[in-house]
């Protein structure tokens, strides 16, 4: 039908959820409502829309204030509703509507509708002559256009409108969440409107703001990828305002904002794009997976509720928690007192009669007795546990706190320590104390430290509080006062910007603190571990040797101030054994810990060469544990119970390094150098781990620390000295080891091509007993851990900080120091880097230099760079210069080799004694060809370790059973030994008939099918290896079909 109104602009007002001045919803804010009409009509629309009931009677009279008197009748247009609920005799209809003239101020309404007709008011209606009225106030030019809001079934309207043909228009519940909703049935409905040819005026196209401030971050994200101009608002209306029949959209707009840019976003809406609707249908996916409380805040259930429960509220409170599936802004420790104050004077949740009058109110079918007992859950229970600081610094401080028996805390007031402050005074683990002088507090908490003979803390906000603890800090330190001084600071980036309360506070206390750390802005796995370890080195200072203060400075973002944390994570406090001090109680104590583990792995790094009488100390801790000693070349340990692991930790995957995974790992002295470090680091095994060095100092490299012991390698081998045990080397562990290890024996004796790894196995293989050997810092160290070496040799490579800038002066001063034959080898860059380390008086005769001179960077061929391309000259450094000249020129007799010929004819004279003169023998190779040698060596050295290297040849037909990252690894390095891969094999039937690198995913019965078209089956998995194994078994195939990298 036609309307005598211009309705181009589609953008309705309605006045259900006018801005509030308080809690009562009846306190309408008119001074604002004013002004979204001022810039409602001022755009150009004029369809305004209230309801008898809403704002508990006050949006009728909030429509006389704020536009009938303050704008002529032909600016706006005007609906209006009858609360059929509330009829119970004909009479009242005109009572009613007479009220709603007089509220409103006006003579007649443009629109009128019954309100919320269902199939149970429905048939009120009817007796009580609902329509009949319409009808006459049509008649007697009271009401223009007559129409009723809906919220029932599809079936019902198509009842209501076949029988009442009369009606102008409907008003239906439309937005896209409930298109296809059961209970809302919004697509239903408006197909059978548009059947009987009756305009639409849409309700809820934000379903109560659910589709815009309640939507989850991952569904925003997904409307900002399809239109980033777009706000939520935007694609909810005008998903709506382009359905075919629709004449108004109604919204019940609640602050300026959202009128300003509903008008901006609604004066000219377009459909609906293709990519705009997809992104519409993920949305609903995701809202609809999510635990939101589908409300609207209609308000029908608290008007009908016996118990007067306001259940909105408490639905929004729920939902702004779970709904979102991210934190809320003040957390559910928070929420909780919210709830109290939303129903206080009213009834909570646990007040539910459950007598149901409320779900035969609700337009959106909820289920609201079910949902209260859900929200009670949350609000009425468990409500006096605390709830923590959400920021993982805080958390790990307050963790370490407790562990070190920190309780007694005095608390200063701010806005920036407020994470910290609501946390520890919610905890009944501690004593809190509130001063609000910073000054005094920190003189107090002193005080407090000495009479109780406890350790106390301080706290205070960033900026001059911090500044203000500085003299009882001085005063704490010279008097050896144990004080934890905590300071909550300001992102230390925005130092010097000019921003609030941001002073430097990192070094604040510097000269009179045993240690001061600044916990860093948390953002990832490293972040959290470095936080950690930090802590653990301050707490572990406040009696170290004395007692003082220590500092710690908390860096918290601004506006994080939420509470959703009930449980504290898992951290335990680093211990630190002082050797010297321990009593024979604790002393006796960890040595019976140590004997219940049953895989103990030492890692002995970098050091000088050990005395005999601490390889005797080494000895007995092998033979009294079931420890491993896992030693380099570079450890200069030789004696029972070690092993050069280099080289098995280089072909060791992570799944297979459980089997050899320790329960106590310990690590003393230096560098290490192998993959063992990654390995641990990503090992899933819980393990213990101990670390040694004379300062009792935190080093972590396996970011897995629980005990530090303070003393040297050899006090703490003394240490745990036990009786002589002579036959208990082989014990179970070492054993493991040793046994992967000996099929490592052979592949060291492989036949390199000419290369400079030829020329390290040739040297190795060859060198003097007793001499001194000094390794270049990457390549060359590396390397040389490959291969055996006698035990009488002194081994020494600049590991410390892995520097390749004074190698070789540093091996000129080795050499220098006496007269025994000493071997420098050593890569181009290296050398000519530190070349000036040739130019002095003290090259004496005994020295060697194997100068492996590839024209650049091997390293970078090998490494993480391999893949980059064009290195070679900015990443590789390639040169094309020789030490001839400059060799020389030093008085050093010169050698080269570019050949294995010339290298094994010159080896003899290198390695020889006899020469008046130092000699510098000069290795010609390519850097690209060295690097591919050495990988095809260690993928040689992967097949004898897992005992394959009969069962891979070239030509071989292999089926790889797992589709995934292993089996494609696997794939490759087969492919290096011209084995053809046929296909994958999975037992996961998704994948089946699908790809993996190109390759066909077959089931495993398929390889029954198909016996004859290949040679083997390679299961790549290791953790899966046993189960796989059965089903092949039991497919029939024998064990010499197929093999495994376990």
């Amino acid at each position: 039908m036609g309307f005598g109104f211009n309705l181009e602009k589609k953008l309705g007002f309605g006045f259900l959820r006018l801005p509030l001045l308080s809690a009562d919803n009846g306190d309408i804010d008119y001074a604002a409502v004013n002004r979204m009409v001022d810039i409602y009509i001022e755009a150009g629309y004029k369809y305004f829309e209230t309801a008898f009931n809403y704002h508990n009677g006050n949006a009728e009279k909030a429509i006389r204030k704020c536009v009938v008197e303050r704008y002529q009748r032909d600016r706006f247009i005007l609906a209006d509703k009858m609360p059929v609920n509330q009829i119970s005799k004909k009479e009242q209809y005109g009572s009613i509507f007479d009220k709603q003239l007089d509220n409103c101020g006006v003579s007649y309404f443009d629109f009128y509708l019954l309100h919320n007709i269902g199939s149970e008011n429905y048939e009120r209606t009817k007796i009580l002559g609902g329509f009949e009225f319409l009808q006459q106030l049509k008649q007697d030019g009271k009401i223009k256009y007559a129409g009723f809001s809906f919220h029932d079934t599809a079936d019902v309207l198509d009842k209501i409108l076949c029988e009442h043909p009369e009606i102008d228009f409907v008003q239906l519940q439309i937005n896209y969440l409930d298109w296809d909703s059961p209970a809302i049935q919004s697509g239903k409905c408006y197909k059978v409107a548009r059947r009987h040819n009756k305009p639409i005026i849409v309700m809820e196209p934000i379903k109560g703001g659910m589709l815009v401030a309640g939507l989850p971050e991952e569904a925003v994200s997904m409307l900002r990828q399809a239109n980033k101009d777009m706000s939520p608002a935007e694609f909810a209306l005008r998903y709506c305002a382009g359905l075919d029949g629709v004449i108004m959209v109604l919204s019940g707009m609640s602050t300026i904002s959202q009128v300003t840019e509903n008008v901006r976003k609604m004066s000219c809406p377009l459909p609906l794009s293709q990519t705009e609707s997809e992104a519409i249908i993920k949305v609903k996916e995701i809202i609809q997976g999510s635990n939101r409380i589908q409300c609207t805040n209609c308000r029908y259930c608290v008007e009908s509720c016996p118990q007067k429960i306001p259940i909105p509220e408490i639905f929004a409170l729920y939902n702004d928690i779970y709904g979102k599936n991210i934190k809320s802004v003040t957390g559910i420790g928070h929420y909780r007192f919210l709830y109290e104050r939303a129903t206080y004077g009213k009834g909570k949740a646990t007040a539910c009669l459950k007598c149901g009058i409320c779900e035969r109110y609700c337009p959106q079918h909820l289920e609201v007795r079910k949902l209260l007992r859900k929200t009670s859950d949350l609000f009425d229970k468990g409500v006096n546990g605390p709830m923590y600081s959400d920021i993982k610094s805080v958390q790990a401080l307050i963790v370490l706190l407790k562990e070190y028996g920190v309780r007694k805390i005095v608390l200063s007031p701010g806005m920036r320590n407020v994470p910290i402050v609501h946390s520890v005074e919610q905890d009944d683990f501690f004593q809190c104390y509130s001063m609000v002088d910073e000054r005094s507090a920190a003189y107090f908490a002193m005080g407090l430290a000495q009479e109780s003979g406890e350790t106390v803390a301080i706290c205070c906000t960033s900026g001059t509080a911090a500044v203000n603890y500085s003299p009882a800090v001085y005063e704490a330190f010279f008097q050896k006062v144990p004080l934890v001084v905590i300071t909550a600071d300001r992102n230390p980036q925005y130092l010097y910007q000019l921003e609030d309360q941001c002073v430097p506070q990192s070094h604040l206390y510097d000269g009179v603190c045993k240690k001061s750390v600044t916990l860093p802005i948390i953002k990832d796995d490293i972040d959290y571990w470095y936080c950690i370890r930090i802590l653990n080195e301050a707490f572990m200072e406040l009696n170290h040797n004395g007692k003082g203060p220590i500092h710690i400075n908390v860096p918290i973002e601004h506006g994080i101030v939420s509470f959703n944390t009930g449980e504290l994570p898992p951290l335990t406090a680093i211990k630190r054994t002082i050797l010297a001090k321990c009593t024979a109680e604790e002393k006796e104590a960890l040595k019976k810990k140590l004997k219940s583990y049953k895989r103990i792995l030492l890692i002995y790094g970098q050091s000088l060469p050990a005395s005999e009488s601490k390889k005797i100390l080494v000895e007995n801790f092998v033979s009294n544990y079931n420890c491993v000693v896992a030693v380099e070349h570079i450890s200069n340990l030789k004696c029972k119970g070690t092993v050069n692991i280099y080289l098995a930790c280089n072909v060791l995957t992570n799944d297979v390094f459980e089997k050899f995974a320790p329960d106590l790992v310990i690590s003393m002295e230096g560098q290490f150098l192998s993959s063992l470090r990654y390995l641990l680091i990503d090992c899933r095994k819980k393990f213990e781990y101990w670390c040694v060095n004379e300062t009792g100092t935190v080093v972590d490299p396996l970011r897995k620390l629980t005990h530090v012991f303070e003393g040297n390698s050899e006090e703490f081998f003394e240490f745990f000295k036990g009786c002589e045990n002579a036959n208990a080397f082989e014990n179970e562990y070492l054993k493991l080891w040793n046994e992967r290890l000996e099929r490592l024996k052979k592949v060291k004796q492989y036949g390199f091509p000419f290369s400079n790894n030829y020329a390290i196995q040739k040297i190795m293989q060859n060198v003097p007993k007793g001499v001194l050997m000094h390794f270049g810092t990457d390549t060359i160290v590396r390397l040389s851990q490959c291969f055996d070496l006698d035990q009488s040799i002194t081994v020494y490579a600049n590991r410390g900080t892995t520097g390749i800038d004074g190698t070789l002066s540093s091996f000129i001063g080795q050499a220098a120091a006496g007269d025994r034959l000493s071997f420098l080898l050593i890569g181009d860059l290296s050398f000519f880097y530190d070349m000036n380390g040739l130019w002095n008086r003290y090259v004496g005769r005994n020295i060697r230099i194997l100068l492996s001179n590839n024209e650049g960077g091997e390293t970078f061929y090998w490494n993480g760079a391999k893949h980059v391309e064009n290195r070679h000259v900015y990443i590789a450094a390639e040169h094309f210069s020789t030490a001839e000249g400059w060799a020389k020129s030093q008085g050093l007799r010169y050698l080269s080799a570019r050949n294995k010929e010339e290298f094994d004819y010159l080896l003899p004279e290198f390695l020889s004694e006899e020469s008046d003169t130092p000699i510098l023998f000069e290795l010609f190779t390519k850097k690209d060809k060295d690097a591919e040698i050495m990988d095809e060596f260690f993928d040689k050295c992967r097949l004898h370790f897992y005992g394959i290297e009969d069962k891979v040849k070239e030509g071989k037909r292999i089926i790889i059973y797992g589709a995934g990252a292993r089996g494609g690894f696997i794939a490759s390095m087969l492919q290096k030994y011209k084995c053809s891969i046929i296909c994958y094999c999975d037992s996961d039937s998704n994948k089946w008939g699908q790809k993996y690198l190109n390759k066909e995913i077959i089931s495993p019965e398929e390889l029954v099918k198909r016996k004859g078209s290949y040679d083997a089956i390679v299961i790549s998995s290791t953790r899966y290896y046993e189960e796989i194994k059965k089903k092949l078994d039991s497919l029939g195939f024998s064990s010499d079909s197929y093999f495994g990298f376990i």
